[in-house]
């Protein structure tokens, strides 16, 4: 509903482009009181991937905060985990095999209003855990074929220890390689806090340029030495 609290929140709060919304399959609850973020699932078929077209499970987020906190609930309960967005219908123009991995679905919904394909992890930044299984396991078993055909997967998860430590697992899981963690311009948390303050798309697409593998510490960049050289 255009008029209701979820569109408000969503638009004018937190700056999403409508059409986003409508990519993503973002839907209000029945009240009109919380916003419902779809996981689709990905299901192996003749070594393809494909999406279903019900959803998995569904994410409740309500929009007023209860005792400051956010009140968030998923049904059915139970179910393995999956990435948000897969199933987004990304406009043409969008960068082909480019894939952003964000820490919430918010996050994902800002990237892909700058114009790339986001998703998001299911439950907030998780590394491995003390006996050496990662915390992320269910949703990269889940989505692991999916991810195969981008050739570039930028990590941008929260400016925090545990979102350095959980990109850090991820990428070990799904190829270093390909894998680039993104560093937040400094004086923001996170990509919708980048959204709400307007910064142009221009300046997400250095962002995005300037991130980093994770290659051992003594191994550089030739352009590192480029100052030493002149």
């Amino acid at each position: 509903d255009p008029k209701g609290t979820v569109y408000r929140y969503l638009v004018d709060e937190r700056k999403i482009e409508p059409g986003v919304l409508l990519a993503y399959s973002v839907a209000q609850s029945a009240d009109g009181a919380a916003v419902v973020f779809p996981f689709f699932p990905t299901e192996d078929a003749e070594e393809r991937t494909t999406i279903g077209e019900k959803a998995h499970f569904v994410k409740f987020m309500r929009v007023e905060r209860v005792n400051g906190k956010k009140e968030i609930w998923t049904l059915p309960a139970g179910v393995t985990d999956c990435l948000f967005g897969k199933n987004a219908k990304m406009p043409p123009g969008t960068p082909r095999g480019v894939l952003v991995i964000t820490e919430g679905e918010i996050d994902a919904l800002s990237v892909a209003s700058y114009g790339y394909h986001a998703v998001s992890v299911p439950r907030g930044a998780k590394s491995a855990t003390a006996d050496g299984r990662s915390a992320n396991d269910q949703w990269i078993a889940a989505d692991y074929l999916w991810l195969k055909d981008f050739e570039r997967i930028y990590l941008w998860l929260d400016n925090d220890e545990p979102g350095r430590q959980a990109a850090t697992d991820i990428a070990q899981r799904i190829g270093l390689e390909r894998c680039f963690v993104v560093e937040t311009p400094a004086g923001y948390k996170d990509a919708n806090e980048c959204r709400c303050a307007d910064m142009p798309n221009e300046k997400i697409a250095e962002v995005l340029e300037a991130a980093k593998t994770l290659d051992p510490a003594n191994l550089l960049w030739a352009g590192e030495f480029a100052e030493k050289v002149l």
